[in-house]
């Protein structure tokens, strides 16, 4: 999830490692049924997101991970309820 306080950093960090760009996302499936399942419009696979930022860089950042959003780099942290 994104940083409550929606944390950004301007520039590169030493501390970031790259882990790969955003492939897919979610935002159009979400309240719709496919094969079956409803989609809740929560992505539920690695590189893909719940807003439509297709080709968004993503680094691994101690703990957490930051995204390369519009020249900034955002940081989303991982949420403790096992989802």
């Amino acid at each position: 999830k994104q940083s409550a306080s929606q944390t950004s950093f301007s520039e590169w960090k030493d501390d970031f490692v790259y882990l790969g760009i955003i492939e897919s996302d979610v935002t159009n499936f979400q309240g719709t049924i496919d094969a079956g399942n409803y989609l809740d419009g929560i992505p539920k696979e690695n590189f893909q997101a719940n807003h439509p930022i297709v080709g968004a860089e993503v680094y691994r950042y101690g703990n957490d991970i930051v995204v390369k959003i519009e020249g900034k780099y955002w940081l989303y942290e991982t949420i403790n309820d096992n989802t």
